[in-house]
């Protein structure tokens, strides 16, 4: 993990470049774990475990940019909450979170990144399909809200957090929403 964190960013003029560097190569190296998703057998999600079998699921994406990130300085948090992804039923939300994704302090703000589902996404097929989505890296909070809702709620980074019922009463929406300048009244 160091050797890759060093390499990765070794022409890194600043945080954010350091950022982009290790998300793109995660997304790019790692692929998501459906099996282990469905079976519920996880493996190790150990940053260590995930770099070396190239496959995890939400929680082994997060610990492997936490990882990468603060062994090159940058203050990086692993945020641990629910999202409306794949197997979601409208408005139900688990007892227990679902998914992880990231914090990371780059320059003096926090900001949301998602490395999982900037990797790929699941088919109809029930197969990992590589497709790398840049929606995700520095994701404006008041949008990663539809689908991603923290269980600590300052991971909302929102001046006006919403609740779970407002969470749940929220529509889902694709990136595509918003990268076409669509909004919501």
């Amino acid at each position: 993990v160091t050797d890759l964190a060093a390499y990765l960013t070794a022409p890194a003029q600043d945080d954010f470049e350091k950022a982009r560097a290790i998300y793109r190569w995660i997304t790019g190296h790692i692929s998501y774990d459906f099996n282990g998703y469905l079976s519920k057998n996880y493996g190790d999600q150990s940053a260590d475990a995930v770099l070396k079998r190239r496959t995890a699921v939400c929680a082994g994406y997060a610990n492997l940019f936490q990882a990468l990130g603060q062994r090159v300085g940058l203050g990086v948090v692993v945020v641990e909450g629910w999202s409306k992804g794949y197997g979601y039923v409208n408005n139900q939300m688990d007892d227990k979170p679902n998914h992880a994704w990231n914090g990371v302090l780059v320059g003096k703000s926090w900001y949301l990144v998602e490395p999982t589902w900037g990797s790929g996404y699941i088919g109809q097929d029930k197969q990992f399909t590589r497709r790398f989505d840049d929606f995700y890296f520095l994701t404006p909070p008041q949008q990663l809200i539809y689908d991603h809702y923290p269980l600590a709620t300052r991971w909302q980074l929102l001046e006006n957090p919403l609740t779970k019922a407002e969470f749940l009463a929220s529509p889902r929406v694709w990136p595509s929403f918003f990268e076409n300048g669509l909004g919501l009244i």
